[in-house]
């Protein structure tokens, strides 16, 4: 079961990478909006529409000897396989990030910025506390499919980087279906439990907020009361 552990590193690499990304490229694109924010929304989503057997074949073209530089070459490394999973998923916590952006008020972060708060300071202390859940989704869907994938990384794997997803397709086409179950098996487990420690942890999250609102309306209720009585008849 190693390649099944060294699958697992590999997509708990890109998992935390690939969803803090995506939440970067929907603050800028959506807040920032620099110059050509639309052509960089556009670029993330490419991989959603490309064949993955494509996007696997030019990320060999591409690291082989990137810019003619060989001391640049990830082909055969454990890097490769990373930034594949990772890219070729973004989209989903992209589309994620911009949607729960477009729900948030905008004068939150203008508030920041008028006490002083930098850029990244704004980023990382108001808006991604807010965007907890579509990071989180972003994670969690480039973590499971980086477990499952086939198509993008059959081409990139190597003998000293390689995938269970591939493992399992080349026993079952060598007929060994015992060893292909027993790997499909452990990798479902992973995913399933992974599923579920996430959904613990967003409903442990949503009933403390419930009991923290709870907690605060009696509070501000006794406030309004005694504010009431103090200004008199």
């Amino acid at each position: 079961m190693t390649v099944v552990w060294e699958s697992l590193r590999i997509a708990a690499f890109a998992g935390p990478l690939g969803g803090f990304l995506a939440i970067v490229v929907a603050y800028v694109v959506d807040r920032v909006r620099p110059p050509g924010a639309n052509l960089i929304a556009f670029l993330a989503l490419i991989p959603a529409i490309l064949p993955g057997v494509v996007f696997g074949i030019g990320y060999i073209v591409a690291f082989s000897l990137p810019f003619g530089i060989k001391a640049l070459s990830l082909a055969g490394s454990g890097a490769i396989l990373v930034l594949n999973i990772l890219f070729s998923n973004l989209f989903v916590g992209v589309l994620a990030g911009r949607a729960a952006l477009q729900r948030l008020d905008a004068a939150v972060d203008e508030a920041a910025e008028s006490l002083g708060a930098g850029m990244v300071r704004r980023f990382l202390q108001v808006t991604l506390p807010m965007l907890r859940p579509a990071f989180l989704l972003g994670l969690l869907y480039v973590f499971v499919d980086g477990l499952v994938t086939l198509s993008s990384i059959v081409f990139l794997v190597s003998g000293d980087y390689k995938m269970a997803s591939v493992t399992i397709y080349n026993h079952a086409t060598a007929g060994e279906y015992g060893l292909a179950a027993a790997k499909s098996v452990a990798i479902l487990a992973i995913a399933s439990a992974t599923m579920f420690l996430f959904w613990l942890y967003e409903h442990r999250s949503f009933r403390r907020s419930r009991r923290e609102r709870a907690a605060t309306k009696p509070a501000t209720a006794n406030h309004d009361r005694i504010a009431l009585l103090s200004a008199g008849p």
